[in-house]
Protein backbone atom coordinates (compact mmCIF):
# COMPACT_ATOMS: atom_id res chain seq x y z
CA UNK A 1 0.00 0.00 0.00
CA UNK A 2 1.32 3.55 -0.85
CA UNK A 3 0.47 5.74 1.18
CA UNK A 4 0.74 9.69 1.81
CA UNK A 5 -0.26 12.04 4.86
CA UNK A 6 0.56 14.71 6.11
CA UNK A 7 4.80 15.15 7.16
CA UNK A 8 5.05 15.54 11.02
CA UNK A 9 5.19 18.68 13.55
CA UNK A 10 7.88 20.51 15.42
CA UNK A 11 7.82 21.18 19.06
CA UNK A 12 9.38 23.91 20.29
CA UNK A 13 9.84 25.30 23.82
CA UNK A 14 8.91 28.80 24.40
CA UNK A 15 9.55 31.61 26.95
CA UNK A 16 7.52 30.02 29.86
CA UNK A 17 9.65 26.53 28.97
CA UNK A 18 6.69 24.92 28.08
CA UNK A 19 5.83 23.61 24.66
CA UNK A 20 4.12 24.65 21.54
CA UNK A 21 3.32 22.58 18.42
CA UNK A 22 3.96 24.06 15.41
CA UNK A 23 1.79 21.65 12.71
CA UNK A 24 3.57 21.19 9.00
CA UNK A 25 1.90 21.87 6.04
CA UNK A 26 0.07 19.35 4.96
CA UNK A 27 0.90 16.58 2.34
CA UNK A 28 -1.13 14.66 0.27
CA UNK A 29 -3.47 12.51 1.66
CA UNK A 30 -5.18 8.88 0.87
CA UNK A 31 -3.87 5.90 -0.35
CA UNK A 32 -3.35 4.23 -3.92
CA UNK A 33 -2.68 0.59 -3.55
CA UNK A 34 0.45 -0.82 -5.96
CA UNK A 35 -1.67 -3.90 -7.28
CA UNK A 36 -2.00 -5.28 -10.51
CA UNK A 37 0.17 -1.92 -11.04
CA UNK A 38 1.80 -2.49 -15.01
CA UNK A 39 3.10 0.79 -16.04
CA UNK A 40 4.36 3.76 -14.36
CA UNK A 41 5.77 6.75 -15.90
CA UNK A 42 6.77 9.60 -14.02
CA UNK A 43 7.85 12.03 -16.75
CA UNK A 44 10.71 13.43 -14.49
CA UNK A 45 13.61 11.86 -16.78
CA UNK A 46 16.46 14.16 -17.25
CA UNK A 47 17.06 13.35 -20.46
CA UNK A 48 16.79 9.71 -22.75
CA UNK A 49 13.97 7.71 -22.60
CA UNK A 50 10.93 8.05 -20.28
CA UNK A 51 11.13 4.63 -18.19
CA UNK A 52 8.61 2.23 -16.59
CA UNK A 53 9.32 2.54 -12.85
CA UNK A 54 6.49 0.39 -11.76
CA UNK A 55 9.01 -1.74 -9.93
CA UNK A 56 9.33 0.82 -7.40
CA UNK A 57 6.29 0.66 -6.17
CA UNK A 58 4.96 -1.72 -3.34
CA UNK A 59 2.14 -4.55 -4.76
CA UNK A 60 3.42 -3.97 -8.16
CA UNK A 61 3.03 -5.85 -11.27
CA UNK A 62 5.22 -4.33 -13.41
CA UNK A 63 5.88 -5.33 -17.16
CA UNK A 64 9.67 -4.13 -16.64
CA UNK A 65 11.65 -2.42 -19.02
CA UNK A 66 9.69 -3.67 -21.81
CA UNK A 67 7.11 -1.02 -21.15
CA UNK A 68 10.10 1.90 -21.31
CA UNK A 69 9.50 4.49 -23.76
CA UNK A 70 11.00 4.54 -26.77
CA UNK A 71 11.18 7.92 -28.26
CA UNK A 72 10.69 8.23 -32.02
CA UNK A 73 10.30 11.42 -34.18
CA UNK A 74 12.29 14.58 -34.54
CA UNK A 75 12.71 17.87 -32.44
CA UNK A 76 14.04 18.98 -28.77
CA UNK A 77 12.27 17.09 -25.96
CA UNK A 78 12.41 19.30 -22.90
CA UNK A 79 12.71 17.66 -19.56
CA UNK A 80 12.68 19.37 -15.90
CA UNK A 81 9.64 21.02 -16.96
CA UNK A 82 8.40 22.87 -13.77
CA UNK A 83 5.17 24.90 -12.47
CA UNK A 84 3.85 21.47 -11.90
CA UNK A 85 0.60 20.74 -9.69
CA UNK A 86 2.39 21.39 -5.54
CA UNK A 87 2.68 17.13 -5.10
CA UNK A 88 4.08 15.92 -8.07
CA UNK A 89 7.90 16.62 -10.16
CA UNK A 90 9.33 17.82 -13.09
CA UNK A 91 7.06 16.79 -15.82
CA UNK A 92 8.82 16.27 -19.41
CA UNK A 93 7.10 17.84 -23.00
CA UNK A 94 7.09 16.54 -26.26
CA UNK A 95 7.31 19.24 -28.84
CA UNK A 96 5.32 19.32 -32.49
CA UNK A 97 7.39 21.47 -34.67
CA UNK A 98 4.75 21.60 -37.94
CA UNK A 99 1.87 19.43 -39.03
CA UNK A 100 4.29 16.06 -39.55
CA UNK A 101 7.28 16.41 -37.89
CA UNK A 102 7.39 16.11 -33.35
CA UNK A 103 7.87 13.55 -31.26
CA UNK A 104 6.12 10.46 -30.08
CA UNK A 105 6.96 7.27 -27.99
CA UNK A 106 6.16 3.56 -28.46
CA UNK A 107 6.38 1.35 -25.25
CA UNK A 108 8.73 -0.62 -26.09
CA UNK A 109 8.66 -3.55 -28.92
CA UNK A 110 6.88 -6.36 -27.43
CA UNK A 111 3.72 -6.75 -29.48
CA UNK A 112 1.45 -8.82 -26.68
CA UNK A 113 2.02 -7.35 -23.38
CA UNK A 114 -0.96 -5.51 -23.07
CA UNK A 115 -3.06 -8.73 -23.83
CA UNK A 116 -4.58 -8.07 -20.20
CA UNK A 117 -6.70 -5.23 -21.33
CA UNK A 118 -8.59 -7.63 -24.08
CA UNK A 119 -10.25 -11.17 -24.33
CA UNK A 120 -7.15 -12.84 -24.77
CA UNK A 121 -6.03 -12.18 -21.39
CA UNK A 122 -9.10 -10.43 -19.77
CA UNK A 123 -11.85 -13.23 -20.31
CA UNK A 124 -14.96 -11.69 -21.23
CA UNK A 125 -14.69 -9.20 -18.51
CA UNK A 126 -11.92 -7.36 -18.99
CA UNK A 127 -10.11 -4.35 -16.10
CA UNK A 128 -8.00 -2.11 -16.35
CA UNK A 129 -7.23 2.04 -15.40
CA UNK A 130 -5.41 4.15 -17.66
CA UNK A 131 -4.03 8.03 -16.09
CA UNK A 132 -2.24 10.43 -16.59
CA UNK A 133 -1.50 14.39 -16.17
CA UNK A 134 -1.71 16.91 -18.92
CA UNK A 135 -0.73 20.22 -20.29
CA UNK A 136 -1.24 22.27 -23.42
CA UNK A 137 -2.73 25.52 -24.99
CA UNK A 138 -2.38 23.75 -28.67
CA UNK A 139 -5.98 22.84 -30.51
CA UNK A 140 -4.92 20.32 -32.96
CA UNK A 141 -7.09 19.98 -36.17
CA UNK A 142 -5.36 17.09 -37.49
CA UNK A 143 -5.37 13.13 -36.43
CA UNK A 144 -2.18 13.05 -34.48
CA UNK A 145 -1.10 10.00 -32.17
CA UNK A 146 1.43 10.46 -28.89
CA UNK A 147 1.36 6.95 -27.05
CA UNK A 148 1.69 4.10 -28.88
CA UNK A 149 2.57 -0.24 -28.31
CA UNK A 150 4.17 -2.36 -30.95
CA UNK A 151 1.39 -3.78 -33.15
CA UNK A 152 1.70 -6.24 -35.89
CA UNK A 153 -0.64 -8.44 -37.68
CA UNK A 154 -2.73 -10.61 -35.22
CA UNK A 155 -1.83 -8.54 -32.21
CA UNK A 156 -3.59 -5.80 -29.86
CA UNK A 157 -2.79 -2.94 -28.30
CA UNK A 158 -3.80 0.85 -27.65
CA UNK A 159 -2.98 4.12 -29.03
CA UNK A 160 -3.37 7.35 -27.19
CA UNK A 161 -4.74 9.47 -29.93
CA UNK A 162 -6.16 13.13 -31.06
CA UNK A 163 -8.95 13.08 -33.24
CA UNK A 164 -10.12 16.05 -34.84
CA UNK A 165 -10.23 19.33 -33.12
CA UNK A 166 -9.10 18.74 -29.29
CA UNK A 167 -10.70 15.52 -29.11
CA UNK A 168 -8.67 12.91 -27.19
CA UNK A 169 -9.57 9.54 -28.20
CA UNK A 170 -8.15 5.77 -26.34
CA UNK A 171 -7.82 3.94 -29.52
CA UNK A 172 -8.35 -0.27 -28.80
CA UNK A 173 -7.37 -2.15 -31.81
CA UNK A 174 -6.23 -5.99 -32.41
CA UNK A 175 -3.95 -5.24 -35.61
CA UNK A 176 -6.36 -7.58 -37.56
CA UNK A 177 -5.83 -6.57 -41.59
CA UNK A 178 -8.61 -4.68 -43.43
CA UNK A 179 -11.30 -2.55 -41.76
CA UNK A 180 -14.40 -4.77 -39.80
CA UNK A 181 -17.66 -2.43 -40.05
CA UNK A 182 -19.11 -1.34 -36.69
CA UNK A 183 -17.57 -0.53 -33.38
CA UNK A 184 -18.81 -3.39 -30.99
CA UNK A 185 -17.99 -1.07 -28.12
CA UNK A 186 -20.59 2.11 -28.51
CA UNK A 187 -18.57 4.55 -28.56
CA UNK A 188 -17.70 8.74 -29.23
CA UNK A 189 -14.83 10.78 -28.92
CA UNK A 190 -14.08 12.12 -25.83
CA UNK A 191 -14.39 15.86 -26.78
CA UNK A 192 -13.28 17.29 -23.40
CA UNK A 193 -9.62 17.59 -23.78
CA UNK A 194 -8.64 20.76 -22.36
CA UNK A 195 -6.56 23.31 -24.02
CA UNK A 196 -6.28 25.88 -21.85
CA UNK A 197 -2.66 25.69 -20.47
CA UNK A 198 -3.20 24.63 -17.04
CA UNK A 199 -2.46 21.42 -15.85
CA UNK A 200 -5.47 18.51 -15.95
CA UNK A 201 -6.07 15.10 -14.56
CA UNK A 202 -7.53 12.26 -17.48
CA UNK A 203 -8.21 8.64 -16.46
CA UNK A 204 -10.39 5.74 -18.72
CA UNK A 205 -11.36 2.78 -16.72
CA UNK A 206 -12.30 -0.16 -18.52
CA UNK A 207 -14.82 -2.66 -16.11
CA UNK A 208 -16.34 -5.43 -17.95
CA UNK A 209 -18.05 -6.98 -15.26
CA UNK A 210 -20.67 -3.83 -15.40
CA UNK A 211 -24.25 -4.26 -17.06
CA UNK A 212 -23.46 -1.21 -18.99
CA UNK A 213 -21.31 1.70 -18.56
CA UNK A 214 -18.07 -0.54 -18.80
CA UNK A 215 -15.74 2.17 -19.95
CA UNK A 216 -15.85 5.96 -18.10
CA UNK A 217 -13.51 9.02 -19.22
CA UNK A 218 -13.12 11.29 -16.16
CA UNK A 219 -11.56 14.76 -16.52
CA UNK A 220 -10.23 16.24 -12.98
CA UNK A 221 -12.89 15.69 -10.66
CA UNK A 222 -15.62 14.36 -12.37
CA UNK A 223 -16.57 11.84 -14.50
CA UNK A 224 -17.21 13.34 -18.11
CA UNK A 225 -18.36 10.50 -19.88
CA UNK A 226 -20.01 7.17 -20.28
CA UNK A 227 -19.85 4.37 -23.01
CA UNK A 228 -22.13 0.75 -23.12
CA UNK A 229 -20.77 -2.60 -24.60
CA UNK A 230 -22.35 -4.05 -27.35
CA UNK A 231 -22.98 -7.68 -27.91
CA UNK A 232 -19.51 -10.04 -28.07
CA UNK A 233 -17.59 -6.82 -27.29
CA UNK A 234 -15.38 -8.55 -25.36
CA UNK A 235 -15.36 -11.70 -27.37
CA UNK A 236 -12.02 -14.00 -27.90
CA UNK A 237 -11.94 -13.78 -31.75
CA UNK A 238 -13.20 -11.79 -34.49
CA UNK A 239 -14.02 -8.13 -35.27
CA UNK A 240 -15.35 -7.85 -31.58
CA UNK A 241 -11.90 -7.49 -30.42
CA UNK A 242 -11.53 -3.84 -31.81
CA UNK A 243 -14.15 -3.01 -28.88
CA UNK A 244 -13.43 0.61 -28.68
CA UNK A 245 -12.61 1.58 -32.18
CA UNK A 246 -10.99 0.58 -35.29
CA UNK A 247 -7.92 2.48 -36.84
CA UNK A 248 -5.82 1.66 -40.13
CA UNK A 249 -3.70 5.16 -40.06
CA UNK A 250 -0.02 4.94 -39.84
CA UNK A 251 0.53 5.86 -36.34
CA UNK A 252 2.94 8.60 -37.39
CA UNK A 253 1.51 10.23 -40.01
CA UNK A 254 0.65 13.22 -37.74
CA UNK A 255 2.41 14.44 -34.49
CA UNK A 256 0.73 15.19 -31.51
CA UNK A 257 0.49 19.17 -30.54
CA UNK A 258 3.04 20.25 -27.99
CA UNK A 259 2.13 18.53 -24.41
CA UNK A 260 3.50 17.95 -21.08
CA UNK A 261 2.83 15.14 -19.23
CA UNK A 262 3.23 13.86 -16.06
CA UNK A 263 2.71 10.73 -13.74
CA UNK A 264 1.38 8.07 -16.79
CA UNK A 265 -0.06 4.89 -15.04
CA UNK A 266 -1.55 1.55 -15.93
CA UNK A 267 -3.13 -0.84 -13.70
CA UNK A 268 -4.56 -4.39 -14.72
CA UNK A 269 -7.49 -3.34 -12.04
CA UNK A 270 -10.35 -0.82 -11.94
CA UNK A 271 -9.26 1.92 -9.46
CA UNK A 272 -12.23 3.04 -6.77
CA UNK A 273 -13.37 6.43 -7.33
CA UNK A 274 -11.40 7.23 -3.52
CA UNK A 275 -8.64 6.08 -5.77
CA UNK A 276 -9.14 8.65 -8.76
CA UNK A 277 -9.53 11.07 -6.14
CA UNK A 278 -6.58 10.73 -4.49
CA UNK A 279 -4.95 10.96 -7.52
CA UNK A 280 -6.26 13.72 -8.64
CA UNK A 281 -5.89 15.83 -4.97
CA UNK A 282 -8.19 18.61 -5.64
CA UNK A 283 -5.88 19.10 -8.69
CA UNK A 284 -2.45 18.71 -6.39
CA UNK A 285 -1.85 15.70 -7.67
CA UNK A 286 -0.16 12.65 -6.00
CA UNK A 287 2.85 9.91 -6.98
CA UNK A 288 2.27 6.75 -6.07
Amino acid sequence: MIIGSAKGGVTLPNKNNSTVSLAAAAGPSGSVSGENLKVYIKFDDVDGNPANTAVDITDNDTLGSAADLILGGTGDMDYGVTGTPTNLGNATTFPQTDTNTGRWADFGTSTSQFNFMFSTEGGDAPTWTMCFWAKTSVAQTLGTSFLNCARGQGTKGFELYWATGAALTLMMYNGLSGNPTGRPFNYANFTDFSTDGDWHFYAFTMDGGLASNQYKVRRDAETIQEFSKTAGAFATTGDADHFLQWRTQNPYMYIPPTTSYLEFSLFARVLTSEELETLYQNGDGFQL
